[in-house]
């Protein structure tokens, strides 16, 4: 191995502890490293597709996929490659070029199940070609502050392009003479949209939208999987642990506990702080109940009913109202 294999080698390695670390863009700059050290070596070029598929980057992902496929000379890598290939090609509607590689798929493993199953997939996708709305090719790539969604449509004219953003979805539509030719709704979108800092450019081949993200947080997919949406508590701040007090509450009583500044209540403060909620509602309903003399984190206990006050021994606990 010459001295150029070896650096690409290394550089590779460290790209794909990158990936494994879901730092994608330190990953796709590494691996187009290895690649320009060692431009005829297949994996490179399967990994750094699957990065470019990671961040959203689709048609740069296929044109990595079929890089890989004509410098394989691994009938294993080649059949990986293919999986990869075709699930895209097929999400993306490019049922003919899916046909073309799911053939030589099936050629080089007949037997392959994940490739047999994408071939009935494709067998009943397929339709004959019409005339009426068509849903454009779109790719999209994501930053901490937004994410932007490629329509490939060309030539658009402002006048004949509709799109509207809401908190949860986008919309466009393009029209020639009053009818509706091409549409494009994704909803829910992965993420909550802040639409007064979002908009749309439209360049010769394509319209950019531009989703402002309300948090930084990584988007796995542009549309939400309705199956993972759970609803939270509306108010957090204010929902009740158990204690009968609300979460801002118990974080006073915490405080109050802390400033007795002794080693035990610093013990139980980083108890209470680390601990999960049902050890939080454990000690603050013990605690309170008790009247400070008990402080359990056994929610299934505390759980079952009122905490007497159990005062030290030979003192016994008196109602404050009590003469």
């Amino acid at each position: 191995m010459d001295s150029s294999s070896d650096s690409g080698h290394l550089l590779f390695e460290k790209a794909v502890d990158a990936y494994f670390e879901d730092e994608f863009d330190l990953a796709l700059e590494l691996f187009s490293k290895a690649i320009e050290k060692s431009p005829d070596q297949a994996e490179y070029y399967l990994k750094r597709g699957i990065t470019f598929s990671k961040r959203g980057m689709i048609l740069d992902a296929i044109q990595d996929l079929k890089a890989a496929l004509e410098k394989s000379h691994s009938d294993t890598l080649t059949v990986k490659t293919l999986e990869i290939l075709i699930r895209l090609l097929l999400d993306r509607e490019e049922f003919s070029d899916a046909k073309k590689y799911i053939d030589q798929g099936l050629k080089t493993d007949p037997g392959n199940l994940k490739i047999l199953s994408m071939a009935r997939k494709l067998k009943g996708n397929v339709r004959p070609v019409q005339t009426g709305i068509a849903k454009p090719k779109y790719e999209y790539y994501q930053t901490p502050e937004y994410v932007v969604v490629d329509v490939f449509v060309k030539n658009a004219q402002r006048q004949d392009l509709q799109i509207e953003i809401t908190s949860d979805s986008m919309h466009l539509c393009v029209r020639d003479s009053e009818k509706l030719v091409s549409e494009l709704k994704i909803s829910p979108l992965f993420g909550s949209i802040d639409t007064e800092k979002s908009g749309y450019a439209i360049k010769s081949t394509k319209i950019e939208v531009k989703l402002a993200k309300t948090d930084p947080r990584h988007w796995k997919s542009l549309e939400a999987d309705l199956k993972t949406i759970t609803t939270a508590p509306a108010n957090q701040e204010t929902a009740p642990l158990g204690s009968g007090l609300s979460k801002k509450q118990l974080d006073k009583e915490l405080e109050a506990m802390q400033e007795e500044n002794n080693d035990l209540t610093a013990l139980f403060a980083k108890i209470y702080k680390d601990g999960d909620d049902d050890t939080r509602r454990a000690m603050m309903k013990s605690y309170i109940e008790s009247n400070g003399t008990s402080l359990s984190t056994n929610w299934k206990e505390v759980g079952k009913g009122h905490v007497e006050t159990k005062p030290p021994e030979g003192m016994e606990a008196k109602n404050g109202s009590a003469d």
